[in-house]
């Protein structure tokens, strides 16, 4: 039904539609519709009269869109349905003003990280020239053009096998084999969300720099703490490490200023790749032998992350070296784990140095200042 009859039946009498319709309404009115938008005079008065609706499940349908709501009719609805009586309606409402507030301020901070990128682009101008600028921007194009790309790449193959899964599994559902299609591809199913989730989850990390204060911490402490996770992860995973023989060691007494929360992420990152290099090789079927040390060395700490696992040829090793996300060499990788260690540790204001030879392991070395710098 198109939107003006609609609009003329509700406006006539607010119970000429079923309440399915409605709430079908309710979805369409805002799909492809931005903050910034204008909203049509029609869909607005069928908004409103859907959030006055006598049914709460057509109040909630409008609530659930709220925040694609633009901004000039956003604060009226929003106050209406943050008020309402049914609680899953408020509850909605509520929902809707956190995701509006959080897109707020990620736009925020994409503006004002555009801004920063042209700033530095002018500073560039004025110290080499325009054509040194220019060359630049054009790299930094071609960079978030082969990010982008390769993004949407991975989503689409995504997208793509859970649509597989889906249709497989509503005609086992329709043939009469509910029962094991539900078993054959549900677990499929929740496998494939669970990586989609880690993979928006990298990328979001990839683009937040980390801005917390460095203190002192002590290293054995920050690689145990790293340990932990990776542990607990392949426990969860009911992935048994028994056949992995782990060796640390670590100074005690050895000290580094740093921001806790990204250097224990940036070495959990280089740990769990040991493991899975052990772990993914079926020759070795889960043998192998893993060492993390660390030593002083002048002005620097060196951690060292050393494994004896399948690692890598020539090429996947330049590839890695690129620190590009994307460029995974695991099938299981969403490809943001070592470009997110390399910001963390680029951070803190240290190099990361990774040698590997194929079938006999990869080492990476983790170089960080001893203090902070003047």
């Amino acid at each position: 039904m198109k939107l003006t009859s609609i609009c003329t039946l509700l406006q006539q009498d607010p119970d000429s539609l079923p309440w399915s319709e409605k709430v079908a309404a309710a979805a369409s009115l805002t799909e492809g519709l931005g903050w910034k938008d204008k909203l049509p005079p029609q869909s607005a008065a069928v908004l409103g009269i859907l959030a006055a609706d006598s049914k709460w499940e057509v109040r909630k349908a409008v609530a659930d869109v709220l925040h694609l709501v633009p901004e000039s009719h956003f604060s009226e609805l929003a106050a209406q349905l943050g008020a309402d009586s049914h609680h899953f309606v408020r509850t909605a409402a509520q929902k809707a003003l956190d995701r509006r507030s959080k897109a707020q301020v990620s736009r925020r901070k994409h503006g004002r990280g555009l801004k920063k990128a042209e700033s530095e682009i002018e500073l560039i101008a004025k110290a080499h020239g325009n054509e040194v600028a220019t060359a630049v921007r054009d790299q930094a194009i071609r960079f978030f053009e082969g990010l982008v790309g390769g993004s949407v790449h991975e989503l689409r193959a995504i997208l793509t096998a859970l649509r597989g899964d889906m249709d497989s599994l509503v005609q086992e559902i329709t043939q009469g084999r509910a029962e094991q299609g539900t078993s054959k591809f549900v677990p499929r199913l929740r496998e494939t969300m669970q990586f989609m989730e880690h993979l928006l989850e990298d990328m979001r990390s990839y683009t937040e720099f980390p801005q917390e204060q460095r203190h002192t911490e002590i290293v054995a402490d920050l690689v145990q703490s790293a340990l932990h996770m990776v542990q607990a992860g392949f426990a969860d995973a009911r992935k048994p490490l028994d056949g992995i023989k782990l060796t640390v060691d670590i100074p005690p007494d050895m000290t580094l200023p740093a921001a806790r929360k990204p250097l224990v992420m940036a070495l959990r990152n280089f740990i769990k790749n040991a493991h899975e290099a052990i772990l993914e090789d079926d020759s070795r079927k889960g043998v192998g032998a893993i060492r993390i040390s660390a030593r002083r060395d002048g002005d620097h700490h060196e951690i060292c992350i050393a494994d004896d696992g399948m690692g890598l040829d020539e090429n996947e090793l330049a590839n890695v070296r690129k620190f590009i996300p994307g460029n995974s060499s695991k099938n299981n990788g969403t490809g943001y784990g070592l470009p997110i260690a390399q910001r963390y540790v680029t951070f803190h204001g240290g190099t990361l140095e990774i040698q590997s030879q194929d079938g006999k392991g990869t080492t990476v070395v983790v170089r960080l200042p001893a203090e902070i710098p003047e």
